[in-house]
This record gives C-alpha cells, sequence and structure tokens, in this order.
C-alpha cells in the first residue's frame, strides 16, 4: 500500500492540501461520518450490555478509536472504549444515551475493543461479533 500521509498529521501539524479528510468504507461507496461512529459506539456497548452480567449498564466515559472496514454489504466498526457503570439498571429497558444513566461517580472504569457490524440489509441492525476487556 502507497504511504498515507495522515499518519504524518498529527506529528506535523497539517494537512496537505488535496488530502481527503473525510472517513469513507470506500471500497463499497459507503461514507462513515460521525453521527454512523457514534450510533456504531452506542450500539456496540449496548449490545455489550446485553451480553455482560452487571447489575448496572456500562455507558461510554472515553471513546479512543472507532475504525469502520468496509465489508460487502455492511461496515465492521473496531471500538476501543472506556466504560463505567451508570445509575441504571442493566435489565435492557434503558439504551446507552438515556439521559438518566449517567456514569457513577464511585467504581472503577474497564477498557474493551468492541466488533460490531452494521447492516442495512439485516435485522438486527448491529450484530456485536467479538469484545475483548483491555487493560485500564
Amino acid at each position: 500500500p502507497l504511504l498515507s500521509l495522515a499518519a504524518f498529521r498529527p506529528v506535523l501539524g497539517f494537512t496537505p492540501e488535496g488530502v481527503c479528510t473525510k472517513v469513507a468504507a470506500a471500497s463499497n461507496g459507503i461514507e462513515v461520518d460521525d453521527g454512523s461512529r457514534q450510533r456504531a459506539v452506542e450500539s456496540a456497548v449496548d449490545l455489550l450490555n446485553a451480553q455482560v452480567n452487571s447489575a448496572y449498564m456500562y455507558v461510554p466515559v472515553n471513546v479512543y478509536s472507532v475504525e469502520p472496514h468496509a465489508m460487502e454489504h455492511s461496515i465492521r466498526y473496531d471500538v476501543t472504549v472506556e466504560v463505567k457503570q451508570s445509575h441504571c439498571y442493566n435489565n435492557g429497558s434503558r439504551k446507552v444515551g438515556d439521559k438518566e444513566c449517567t456514569p457513577m461517580q464511585e467504581g472503577e472504569t474497564q477498557m474493551f475493543k468492541l466488533q460490531v457490524v452494521d447492516s442495512t440489509r439485516d435485522t438486527p441492525r448491529y450484530v456485536l461479533e467479538n469484545f475483548v476487556p483491555l487493560p485500564s
């Protein structure tokens, strides 16, 4: 692959003229905007909550990366996120982003690497393929 100038942007502090900074999953023409990334993160953490044995929902407190990868009829997102338990019970009645579900002041944060697939053709739209706890 060709050298990507985007890797030098943080080091050099500028974006060279003519370099596209919009992220796109170009192999199938699907563009990924900030709203798509946010929905992917929220859905990934909602799906994580459905699989963990926790009395309280996890909510994101820091999102470290959201990397889109084009697939044939979908996009896989690799999400690295730091979560913390919220004030909402983890019983499926609430979703990440609900105003009542704020992070608890006490307690530890946890880091996860989540892989979620967004497919507009399938139901459910988002599927959590993998999650791995990371050292905090």
